[in-house]
């Protein structure tokens, strides 16, 4: 040890006051200071003076029991502050825990606002209001309008697609699977109308053009879709979703890039389409009396009133063979369902984005088929059985087709 530190090194540290030892006359005085001596060599050993020298609060540590020592006289040093912060408390505050908007959940409970009792967690969520009820983090949002085309919100979810094996009117391809939808994605109200192509391509190809400009655009095939897609993008500055190009007239059109990550506007993929037309019911056709499916007697009747099993009539919710008298009709005309979407079940069959494959019985997220030049279309059309109109339906044409019976519903991926 550095002789130049010296005993008052030693003394100011905080160990023996010398004032103390002055006190002391006692053998307890010696004893004590046999001890401190005895400590102070062990500390100025060949490895220097330790920190982790026995010393706490000014008392040498030893198993011997300490002699009783008069208070040490105040330090000139002022005392050195801890270097070790407090640790905050972990322990929720009064403030947290009290539940003032009575709604059963504290803000410590997760409540993102203690003052209105209909937000809550797990709360249910009102489209566009600009409350955020379920305390998510997001509002579900408002509509979108471009164009004067108008785009409901479909949120995030998890959900039954395909149909079980005692649905009246099941195919063999609707396999029944879990499928989570991680984001939200935007969906036109209603089908894509002959006005609206018109205004985004230039071109009218509709066989029901005396039907009007306010009817769904017929006899496009899946490449017309998507370019229209496209188009709505150009027009909004938004990135194009698919990669097309004009040959010997038509249009021929591929995927760019996949839809869940595309921010323009695009066609919806199949599990995007199936969950809005079933939202918040596992019956094949959402009602305002909770759901209904199709009786037995009814999968291909086009003669006679369908009711489903709920009460409701058919002919209230589609244009279908039963009641269409062979033609289309202007759009939104039949009942919306529960998120403000028309025509999802009959008037015109829907391309989608994703081409034709069975699925398997595995849980998927985002699903997406392989691409193929056959794609699938759903909803059913004018022309159709009761049975092709529920959600779970499905049928597939090349792209190129061009069909009276052929429209589409277009969608943009919350990005």
């Amino acid at each position: 040890m550095d002789d130049s530190l010296g005993w008052n090194y030693y003394f100011q540290a905080g160990h023996i006051e010398p004032a103390t030892l002055a006190l002391q006359q006692t053998r307890g005085a010696v004893m004590l200071l046999s001890i401190s001596i005895g400590s102070f060599l062990l500390a100025c050993s060949d490895d220097g003076l330790k920190e982790d020298t026995a010393v706490d609060s000014g008392n040498v540590q030893e198993t011997a029991p300490e002699p009783t020592v008069e208070p040490a006289s105040p330090s000139s040093e002022p005392a050195s502050p801890s270097s070790e912060p407090a640790s905050p408390s972990t322990e929720p505050s009064d403030e947290t825990l009290t539940d003032d908007d009575e709604d059963g959940f504290s803000e410590a409970d997760g409540d993102c606002n203690d003052g209105d009792a209909t937000v809550f967690p797990e709360a249910t969520e009102v489209i566009g209001d600009g409350v955020d009820q379920d305390c998510s983090g997001k509002d579900w949002l408002a509509d979108i309008v471009s164009e004067g085309m108008v785009f409901k919100y479909i949120p995030p979810t998890t959900f039954y697609m395909g149909s079980e094996e005692s649905e009246v009117g099941r195919g063999f391809d609707e396999t029944y699977r879990e499928v989570t939808l991680s984001q939200g994605v935007f969906l036109m109200e209603h089908e894509l109308s002959q006005d609206a192509y018109l205004t985004l391509t230039g071109s009218s190809p509709s066989s029901f053009a005396a039907c009007g400009s306010a009817c769904p655009v017929d006899s496009i095939s899946w490449h017309d879709a998507a370019f229209a897609a496209n188009a709505l993008s150009q027009l909004e500055g938004l990135p194009s979703c698919y990669d097309c190009s004009e040959q010997a007239g038509e249009q021929l059109c591929t995927e760019g890039v996949s839809p869940y990550l595309c921010s323009g506007y695009r066609l919806p993929t199949e599990a995007e389409w199936e969950a809005a037309a079933r939202w918040s019911s596992a019956s094949p056709f959402g009602t305002t009396s909770g759901g209904g499916e199709l009786l037995a007697e009814d999968v291909e009747n086009c003669d006679s009133e369908v009711t489903l099993s709920d009460g409701t009539l058919l002919s209230e919710l589609a244009w279908y063979c039963g009641n269409s008298g062979s033609t289309t009709h202007p759009v939104g005309e039949k009942h919306p369902s529960i998120l403000g979407l028309y025509d999802l079940h009959g008037n015109l069959y829907e391309w989608v984005h994703d081409s034709y494959s069975i699925p398997t019985e595995e849980a998927q997220t985002d699903p997406m088929s392989p691409s193929s030049d056959m794609k699938v279309l759903k909803g059913g059309d004018w022309n159709n059985f009761p049975s092709n109109l529920r959600p779970a339906f499905r049928t597939s044409s090349s792209a190129s087709t061009h069909y009276t019976r052929f429209g589409v519903r277009l969608a943009k991926s919350d990005l």
